[in-house]
């Protein structure tokens, strides 16, 4: 099997909005059901607690890994009394609605509000300013599952493999 350090790219991503000053910080994931978001919930949640941050459920929408969950999420998040000053989306999908949202509501992001994205490294650098994103090494991650799958088929008996590639944060 082979995957991402999900945990540590949410870490290092949600921290990297802390460290701008934001204390509300919201994240919007996929179901709790999923790995990958369960993974990504974790790093958020030790994120606020290595930055001495309470954990705030109102501040986190777990739902499908669609568009609507983005949009829907940043409506449901500006609705709070107290609402975040800067959310972390942990898939394309998600992020594109939670743009698309923002720039509906006339939120300027970077100025009113700061996010971080997932996965879209192409669109999000083409907005202005460009939206920092997680990065995951899609043909790296291609490359060593297709070398595992041959190792297979030449032979290979020995323990199933479990590879953690790192992700990078764009702009680094």
């Amino acid at each position: 099997t082979v995957l991402v350090n999900n945990t540590e790219a949410t870490f290092q991503a949600v921290s990297r909005l802390i460290e701008k000053g934001h204390r509300r910080v919201a994240i919007l994931t996929g179901p709790r059901s999923v790995f990958s978001a369960r993974e990504r919930l974790m790093g958020y949640v030790s994120a606020l607690s290595d930055h001495g941050i309470l954990y705030d459920d109102s501040l986190v929408i777990s739902a499908t890994n669609e568009f609507a969950t983005g949009y829907r999420g940043f409506n449901q998040l500006m609705q709070l009394p107290d609402p975040p000053t800067a959310i972390f989306a942990t898939n394309y999908d998600i992020t594109m609605g939670l743009v698309t949202a923002a720039r509906e509501h006339g939120v300027k992001i970077g100025e009113d509000m700061d996010f971080f994205g997932f996965d879209c490294v192409e669109v999000c650098s083409m907005l202005r300013p460009p939206l920092p994103v997680v990065h995951q090494p899609e043909s790296l991650i291609g490359a060593t599952a297709a070398q595992y799958l041959i190792d297979r088929l030449n032979g290979y008996s020995g323990e199933a493999r479990l590879t953690r590639l790192g992700c990078k944060l764009i702009p680094e």
